[in-house]
């Protein structure tokens, strides 16, 4: 299995940041708790990238915490699951010292846990499959093609890709639409006009969408930093054209 550490340490950086936030920023409950919950779901995605079962920070990390908690210590994931659910309390039923510390030591277990070799019982998930363009939602297909459509105008040669849940046919009624945007180069002169246009068209419809950017050298030959989308997106994703086919 290859191994993304730029991408582990990055998730596991972000994680950090979130942890000294409210205690920068001398935040107040709820405002804290949602930075701790936060700083957790990067944690998770860490040790996911590093267990095989890829995911990004956010809903999808608490989901996929069902499979990688099991085989975690039983007092890590308990106080994983509880901070999330404090998330959601008006009012903390701990200090928020108490809390605070109880996050950072999940985090660094976590951590330590993404170093370790993945446990013999966690099994891989298979590589995904895209399905074709045209059994894609027609609807999906107008969406996202008029979209792509909007962006093209600013930028002709912009590759658009869709990737994630939507693109192997496994969607969730509430998934996010996962672009990769492929820029001739990067940054491009028409680089925001062309993002701006893409996502108030897909926002405009009552949806989401989660982008990445990329030059079409680093799609050709990633560098560390790009390496794991760029290999999630080629095992699976599907090329949005400009218009309906």
């Amino acid at each position: 299995m290859k191994r993304y550490d730029y991408a582990i340490d990055a998730a596991f950086h972000y994680s950090r940041d979130r942890l000294a936030y409210p205690v920068e920023q001398k935040l107040s409950w709820p405002d804290s708790g949602k930075v701790l919950a936060r700083s957790l779901e990067y944690a998770v995605s860490g040790l996911g990238i590093a267990w095989g079962h890829p995911v990004k920070a956010g809903p999808k990390a608490q989901r996929i915490f069902d499979t990688l908690g099991p085989h975690t210590p039983p007092a890590l994931a308990t106080a994983v699951v509880g901070i999330w659910a404090a998330e959601g309390q008006t009012d903390a039923k701990l200090p928020f010292d108490q809390l605070h510390a109880l996050a950072t030591a999940a985090v660094d277990s976590l951590h330590k846990l993404s170093n370790s070799t993945p446990p013999t019982d966690l099994a891989v998930p298979p590589s995904p499959q895209p399905i074709n363009w045209e059994d894609l939602d027609p609807q999906d297909q107008v969406l996202l093609s008029t979209a792509a459509a909007e962006a093209r105008k600013w930028v002709p040669d912009l590759q658009v890709r869709l990737f994630g849940s939507r693109a192997a046919g496994r969607a969730r009624p509430d998934s996010d639409y996962d672009l990769l945007l492929i820029f001739p180069t990067l940054p491009h002169p028409q680089q925001s006009l062309a993002i701006g246009d893409l996502t108030t068209h897909v926002r405009n419809h009552d949806a989401e969408v989660d982008r990445v950017e990329l030059s079409a050298a680093a799609w050709t030959q990633p560098e560390p930093a790009d390496e794991l989308i760029v290999d999630l997106t080629r095992q699976c994703s599907i090329e949005v054209p400009s218009a309906c086919s």
